[in-house]
């Protein structure tokens, strides 16, 4: 879909107001799309538009309750908003879903860090698994 492309494209370029206008073309052509709403949710979240970014979200995950990405970002959003609880139980959900998505580990261990959490997040390997995130955020991101 070409207007999701532009969105990443310039979303990557961090042209956020201009990517939100992709995905929501992204959106009208295709609203069955939670890939859409999960990208244009992100780039929200990129601008601390952390309620409208969860709105995003939920429909995503609505629309495709297995897509993991969509749970740890709207973790991310919750973290954002200082609603850690509910940060900490997407990110479950999200590494329930996909034990692999680093993303989720590094995000629940901010929120377990920032609750004063420490053993918790040592013994979920937070601080072990840093670097490696930090690289893997870095590849994602360059893509």
């Amino acid at each position: 879909m070409v207007y999701l492309n532009q969105g990443d494209v310039l979303s990557n370029l961090k042209r956020y107001k201009k990517a939100l206008a992709a995905y929501k073309w992204a959106i009208r052509l295709a609203p069955d799309k939670a890939l859409a709403y999960n990208k244009y949710g992100y780039v929200l979240s990129s601008l601390k538009r952390y309620k409208e970014a969860l709105a995003a979200y939920k429909r995503a995950i609505q629309l495709e309750p297995q897509l993991a990405v969509a749970y740890y970002n709207e973790g991310v959003a919750l973290a954002g908003l200082k609603r850690d609880e509910e940060a900490l139980a997407v990110y479950d959900q999200a590494i329930c879903l996909d034990p692999h998505l680093v993303f989720a580990y590094h995000g629940k261990g901010d929120v377990l860090t920032e609750l004063a959490h420490y053993e918790e997040a040592r013994r979920l390997g937070y601080k072990g698994n840093l670097p490696l995130i930090r690289r893997l955020w870095s590849y994602f991101h360059r893509r």
